[in-house]
């Protein structure tokens, strides 16, 4: 795939970068970027909670509701085009991830 994207030069500079880098950097750096990702989706699925939460205050029946109208109308008609099946993947992957 890379070289679909890079030319041959780009790659060239990328394989010294890694190089220069070493193993152990190399290592760090998708450890970093593991954590960002993680620490990025506890956010997102936290704050979505807490809007959720904000809407139904706690009522079962109404958040009962909301999820029913995201199921049957889909994302998109439910959240009138904020909020597409993707996004909403994402955000339910990272809710399940939290709990």
């Amino acid at each position: 795939m890379l070289e679909k994207y890079y030319t041959p030069e780009q790659l060239d500079t990328l394989e010294q970068r890694r190089k220069e880098l070493g193993d152990e950097a190399q290592e760090q750096y998708h450890r970093d970027w593991d954590e960002l990702i993680a620490t990025a989706r506890r956010a997102v699925a936290a704050k979505w909670r807490e809007l959720i939460e904000l809407f139904t205050g706690g009522d079962e029946a109404l958040l009962g509701s909301l999820k029913t109208m995201f199921q049957e109308e889909g994302p998109e008609r439910a959240s009138q085009g904020q909020i597409d099946a993707g996004l909403m993947e994402y955000v339910g992957q990272a809710i399940r991830l939290q709990l």
